[in-house]
This record gives structure tokens, sequence and C-alpha cells, in this order.
């Protein structure tokens, strides 16, 4: 599935966690402005230890969902309005292209390690700074998951920057996502 926001509803699926417990295999692309939500991350925790596999990668262009290559859920609007509506894609050039997308942006896609757990000390906090990065969560996002202030997020930043030597925020997300500087510890 391709999971963005904006949501109708509660955000944590409880029947994924029946499936996953019979041993269904469920993928999940998320968006980064999906982890801005209240206790979003440790849902995904949840999620993984549950196993889920999922991705991070920014610009998701829609909500979707891919059931064994056999049929795709699109809405057919990207607000959440209550009569939300949604087309029920068959075997087709629709459905072929759909699990198409979804492949390239899992290949593109970020692991998100363990965001699930709570930074205790400074390491635990620069790993879940870095991978927030990576995924292309903002400035101001990170700062609030972090509970510190946005100028800290970014001195943390510009540190993690000179440790790295790389000179762009751009270039740290890259160094993070590729260098494996957010894999499981």
């Amino acid at each position: 599935m391709l999971d963005k926001p904006p949501y109708v509803g509660l955000t944590e699926n409880t029947l994924e966690y029946e499936l996953l417990a019979r041993g269904l295999r469920w993928r999940a692309i998320y968006a980064p402005e999906s982890l801005e939500l209240p206790d979003r991350i440790e849902q995904l925790g949840r999620l993984r230890r549950a196993g889920e596999q999922a991705r991070i990668s920014p610009g998701l262009p829609m909500k979707l969902a891919i059931a064994d290559a056999r049929l795709a859920l699109l809405p057919l609007t990207t607000d959440a309005s209550e009569d939300e509506q949604a087309i029920l894609v068959h075997p087709c050039s629709l459905l072929t292209t759909l699990t198409t997308l979804f492949e390239i942006l899992w290949e593109r896609g970020i692991p998100p390690s363990d965001l699930a757990t709570e930074p205790s000390v400074e390491a635990d906090a620069d790993h879940t700074l870095l991978m927030l990065l990576a995924a292309g969560t903002t400035d101001e996002a990170i700062a609030r998951k972090l509970g510190i202030s946005l100028r800290t997020a970014r001195r943390r930043l510009a540190r993690l920057m000179r440790q790295h030597s790389v000179q762009t925020r751009f270039q740290l997300g890259l160094v993070a996502g590729r260098g494996g500087l957010t894999g499981e510890r």
C-alpha cells in the first residue's frame, strides 16, 4: 500500500495485525508527512514488529492498496472527504502500471529502521534524526519528533554534516539513506 495524508478516521489498521499474525505478507510505503502525526512512528514500530515491511518515500503521488497483484483500490480524490470514492482495478494495463509504480517507489524508499524507539541518549537521537532526514522530513517535523527546538535540531544537523564531511542537508540525507547510517543497529 501507499500511505499518505490526509486521513479519514483512524490511522491504525487493526485488521492488518490480524492478517500479519496469520502470515500474510504486507508491504507499505509511507509518505514522510505521515510521520508528523502524533504517535505515528510508534505505530510503524508496532506494525514492523508484527511483520509489516515498510519504506518511507517522499513524493508519493496517491494513496493505493494492491492485493496479490490482482486487484488495486485507488481513491478518486486526494482530499479526506467523508464520502471518499475509489476505483477497484481488476487485471489490466492500469493495474500493471500501478504495481510497477509501487515497485519503483519501494526500491527508492528508505527502510524506517527502528524509528519506533524514543531517543534516550544523543546517539539514538542522532540515529532518529538521520532516519527522518533521509526520509525527507522537514526540520520542523524532526524537531517536534525529537522534542527539541527547531534551532537545536538545526544545530544537530550542522554537527552531523561536519561529522560526515558533507556541505548540505541534502548530502547528509543521501549519506544517511544510502550509506547505511539509518540501518539496523
